[in-house]
């Protein structure tokens, strides 16, 4: 029942053959996603090991969502738009993110590209 309700709330993108990588804002509210060659270091699908500190740099030049509420990182979840609870908490379970080759949006929303 909470997986249907969940499933109901977003829009899932496949990022498997897409040669790109996607970032959620903090409350989840925007999907940013950046081509790999745009950004040197982004993390990839299925990486092993992702440096904290080349992360921190990519994360330095990302932008700010669109409506200025916190910031797009690699480890930000996607969030219940209710109560904001993760539905993966990527921040305490980060082996789990470089398998997530699935994006999602919330429903009416288009993920934001980086414009080259």
């Amino acid at each position: 029942m909470i997986v249907a309700l969940a499933t109901s709330l977003y829009n899932i993108f496949t990022q498997v053959f897409s040669d790109s990588q996607y970032f959620y804002s903090s409350y989840s509210k925007e999907t940013l996603i950046i081509p790999y060659h745009v950004l040197k270091d982004m993390p990839r699908q299925l990486q092993e090991n992702i440096e904290a500190q080349k992360l921190e740099i990519i994360e330095a030049e990302l932008p700010k969502p669109s409506k200025n509420e916190g910031s797009f990182k690699y480890y930000n979840s996607l969030r219940c738009p209710h109560c904001l609870a993760p539905f993966i908490d990527f921040a305490k379970h980060k082996e789990i993110r470089p398998n997530e080759y699935y994006g999602n949006t919330y429903i009416n929303e288009t993920p934001t590209y980086w414009k080259d």
